[in-house]
């Protein structure tokens, strides 16, 4: 049902899933239904977190019944959740949600779609401000709190989070410790919310992942979400 194949030389593709690409992306890629390969990284050589989640997420949704997964990815580097995603006003809150919707309006009319899944790799611009981090777990809670209610958008109430705690190092963003603390907080007590700790597979000293750091921080995200689904 899912599995790696050649599909243009050096790259990968995960069958049975496609992609929307709403955010930072070579023009050629946005803004419209793909099959899901590489791409979808800073270049058209380069992948994000999307392939190895894809890579987990799939068997879980066909032993379900469904059919293929569809992932809408909307991704920008150095925003944050105190500014740039914080609900109602947030700029690029608005762009994601917007995303969303086109990519849901551009399937064929007979597809039912469901919102499942949440999968959140943020947090590094919140970490080097102390107020931006000791506010990131409220902020946070209300993000998903927002998302759950832009029905039809986003499904039920219970859609799955699959949040991922950034880079451990103090010398590299100050108060990364608070806003890993945050996440973890939030998805203790959300009910319907997981977490990976992609910043331990990071390079030390920096906060940007190779490719097989996102394929394997994919994979780990993936996997959490699945387990909530």
């Amino acid at each position: 049902m899912v599995g790696l194949g050649s599909t243009t030389p050096g790259g990968i593709a995960v069958t049975d899933a496609s992609i929307w690409n709403g955010g930072y992306v070579d023009a050629s890629l946005a803004s419209r239904w793909l099959d899901l390969t590489t791409g979808h990284g800073s270049t058209l050589a380069e992948i994000g977190p999307e392939m190895g989640a894809a890579y987990t997420i799939v068997p879980a949704l066909a032993a379900a019944g469904y059919d293929r997964l569809r992932v809408v990815k909307y991704a920008y580097a150095g925003r944050s959740l105190a500014v740039d995603y914080l609900p109602p006003a947030g700029a690029y809150l608005s762009n994601l949600c917007s995303a969303v919707h086109a990519a849901i309006v551009a399937l064929p009319p007979c597809r039912q779609v469901t919102v499942a899944g949440l999968v959140w790799w943020q947090g590094e611009a919140d970490a080097n401000n102390a107020g931006w981090a000791a506010a990131y777990q409220a902020n946070l809670t209300a993000l998903l709190a927002y998302l759950r209610g832009r029905w039809p958008l986003f499904g039920s109430a219970g859609m799955a989070a699959s949040l991922a705690l950034i880079t451990h190092e103090p010398a590299v963003r100050t108060h990364c410790a608070t806003v890993n603390t945050a996440i973890s907080n939030v998805a203790a007590a959300d009910g319907s919310a997981a977490t990976y700790d992609c910043g331990a597979l990071l390079t030390p000293g920096n906060v940007h992942a190779s490719g097989a750091q996102q394929w394997t921080a994919g994979q780990g995200l993936g996997t959490a979400l699945a387990g909530l689904l």
